[in-house]
């Protein structure tokens, strides 16, 4: 394998929130965290969330976070026996989130 090209960036600031999603997105059929963690970039800002449980991550640049929504067919696919309503769920919990992780100093 050849590696064509390897960016580098330097992460300026990281900060990390968790929520209990058991009973508001998955009612109580799994025990699951979801994190939300952010990333200062030289380049641009991300969010990473994910749900260990499920071993899902997902990165979303700032500039996307508008259109988590987007998301609904991709968490649907990636994340086994998640139904439509609770990837709805999971993408209101990570709208909220990326309020909250903003509001944090």
């Amino acid at each position: 394998m050849k590696i064509e090209r390897i960016e580098k960036y330097e992460v300026q600031k990281v900060k990390t929130i968790g929520v209990d999603v058991t009973h508001s997105v998955f009612e109580n059929r799994i025990n699951a965290m979801l994190y939300c963690t952010k990333e200062w970039t030289q380049i641009d800002d991300y969010y990473v969330f994910s749900l260990p449980y499920e071993h899902f991550a997902v990165e979303v640049s700032e500039r996307d976070q508008k259109n988590l929504s987007d998301l609904i067919p991709f968490l649907m696919e990636r994340i086994e026996r998640l139904s439509e309503l609770e990837a709805e769920k999971l993408v209101q919990v990570m709208q909220q989130m990326v309020f909250l992780i903003d509001e944090i100093d």
